[in-house]
């Protein structure tokens, strides 16, 4: 296996978590046979149902059965996905199986929140929703030039629509207005922004030397996502960039994203009508009817 520095990375180690890393099978078998060895003479044991293996290739290998890596007695099981640290990595290194589960468990918390807060003022769900609902853990290693980045926003927006009661087809500017929130896509690179330069002045010196690679090279994941960036912001992550520039970079990221004086005054009078429904028992000659019409079609033209 290639070294970093002069330093052979064939193993990760994150509290009772080991990765281990090998070109082949029988540098693998040799990497468990230690990890055995060491387990046994300190009384530790090996969980084989939790012990996964992975190929990580662009070509597909059809069969596994003939690749024997044994933990003691046991044969271990090859995955074309595992789940590590909570996120699932596939043979490929494709994102959209990842993405999607982060899709899924967006809409579950969301479906909560609006069940257990639906008492709540609609600015009081937004900002639980946006709390603790948005964290979208380890997407800043995700492939951003994929598509599939959308659908945690198209699924956001969606929560927003129930909060507000909004037709489905409410216009976007409206339903980010009223969030008062940044897109999810734009708020994943922001923290992205914040990510690589994080790592880029670590005094971890591997992770620093991981960053300062991906900046020569765009050939890797965070190279990939430094040109993302660049190309879509304007936000250049190529030079030596210091922690004391991630906000003003970060913020630069995040004027991208404009409005209209129209657009917010629709997102301003649509909150307002909403309010007015929330308090119908109120008030005098109220018809419930037309200010529903009047809020369809505010929030849907175009």
């Amino acid at each position: 296996m290639d070294a970093i520095q002069g330093i052979l990375i064939n193993h990760l180690i994150y509290a009772d978590d080991i990765t281990l890393l090998s070109p082949s099978v029988t540098g693998l078998q040799l990497l468990i046979n230690l990890c055995v060895s060491y387990a046994k003479k300190h009384g530790i044991v090996f969980n084989s149902k939790k012990s996964e293996c992975i190929v990580f290739s662009k070509d597909k290998l059809l069969n596994h059965d003939h690749l024997a890596v044994m933990l003691g007695d046991i044969k271990l099981k090859f995955k074309e996905r595992v789940k590590h640290l909570g996120h699932f990595i596939d043979d490929n290194l494709d994102d959209l199986y990842d993405i999607n589960n982060r899709c899924y468990d967006f809409v579950y918390r969301a479906n909560f929140i609006l069940s257990a807060f639906r008492f709540a003022h609609h600015d009081i769900q937004v900002q639980i929703l946006n709390t603790f609902c948005t964290s979208f853990y380890g997407s800043v290693l995700w492939d951003f030039y994929s598509n599939s980045l959308d659908c945690i926003d198209v699924k956001y927006k969606n929560a927003i629509r129930k909060i507000f009661n909004l037709p489905r087809h409410s216009r976007s500017s409206i339903v980010h207005n009223l969030s008062k929130s940044l897109p999810c896509n734009v708020l994943v690179h922001r923290r992205f922004v914040k990510f690589f330069i994080s790592c880029l002045n670590s005094d971890n010196s591997l992770l620093s030397f991981m960053a300062n690679l991906a900046q020569c090279k765009s050939i890797t994941l965070l190279g990939k996502n430094i040109r993302f960036i660049y190309n879509l912001y304007n936000v250049s992550l190529f030079y030596r960039v210091n922690v004391h520039m991630i906000g003003s970079l970060q913020d630069k990221v995040s004027l991208t994203v404009k409005y209209s004086a129209d657009e917010i005054a629709s997102a301003t009078l649509v909150a307002e009508l909403v309010g007015i429904l929330d308090d119908e028992g109120s008030l005098e000659g109220f018809d419930p009817v037309l200010i529903n019409d009047l809020l369809y079609s505010i929030s849907t033209a175009r």
